[in-house]
């Protein structure tokens, strides 16, 4: 545990702050891929500036120039596999894992598969029984 003299804040916009998670989370990501360890430190600023970002509900969208498909007016009540991944911190096989055992009901929209939301927020509290709609 550090010092109280040696904590930094940084106090940011919601969305300086998904930008600033994003570009953690890719940097986190090469830094695995290439073997090189990184502080636990620099985990936790992505953790809080992710957790800053998703205040607003508005993730930066760097495929279509910032603009996201929907622009906050609505939240998302259904994700992709990946980023149901990402949410969960984990790899796209454990959310087919999860799939495959009952944990995550997908819904079929169109000729696609999403994961709800709720479900994501149900297993990070633990209650995973719970998502699987009361079946332990």
């Amino acid at each position: 545990m550090k010092e109280p003299s040696d904590l930094v804040f940084v106090d940011v916009s919601d969305e300086l702050a998904g930008h600033l998670a994003y570009a953690l989370r890719r940097y986190l990501k090469y830094a695995r891929s290439v073997g090189m360890p990184v502080p636990d430190e620099v985990r936790q600023l992505e953790q809080r500036f992710t957790l800053s970002a998703n205040r607003s509900h508005k993730e930066p969208d760097t495929r279509s120039g910032g603009k996201g498909v929907h622009d906050g007016h609505m939240d998302a009540l259904t994700v992709t596999y990946a980023d149901a991944a990402q949410a969960l911190r984990v790899s796209r096989r454990t959310i087919n894992r999860l799939v495959a055992d009952g944990t995550l009901v997908p819904a079929q929209i169109g000729g696609s598969k999403r994961i709800p939301v709720e479900q994501l927020r149900r297993i990070a509290k633990g209650e995973t029984a719970a998502a699987r709609g009361g079946v332990a």
